[in-house]
Parts: C-alpha cells; sequence; structure tokens
C-alpha cells in the first residue's frame, strides 16, 4: 500500500484498465485483477495480477516520459 500503489493505479487508468480509477493506494483485489488484465493486453506471463519486475519495467518504459 502507499504512494506507489497509487502510482499503479493511476499508471492503469491511463492505459484505460478502469474507467475513473480513484488511485487509493491500497492493492486489493480489483487492483490485482487490473494487473492480471495489463499483463494480458501486453503478453506479460504469467498472467498472475501481481506487479513483479516485467510488469514494472514494461511500465516504466512506457511511462518514463511523464
Amino acid at each position: 500500500s502507499g504512494d506507489q500503489v497509487a502510482l499503479l493505479q493511476t499508471m492503469l487508468s491511463l492505459e484505460g484498465i478502469r474507467e475513473n480509477y480513484d488511485p487509493h493506494g491500497t492493492f486489493g483485489m480489483k487492483t490485482a485483477g487490473d494487473v492480471k488484465t495489463l499483463q494480458i493486453k501486453y503478453g506479460l506471463t504469467p498472467f498472475l495480477g501481481y506487479c513483479g519486475p516485467k510488469t514494472r519495467g514494461m511500465l516504466n518504459n512506457r511511462f518514463s516520459a511523464y
């Protein structure tokens, strides 16, 4: 939980994973499901809903200009 999760939630919103996302900073079932959706979208296997090195790396590359 915290600022890093809120940032992740903001990135998920910018990716169009969830409309009207409220980045509250708590990694719960909805956030895990949304991360899994993102992983499927970009072929980041395994599709676990956990924001590991592959998922973080992809997000960092996509949002490094922000």
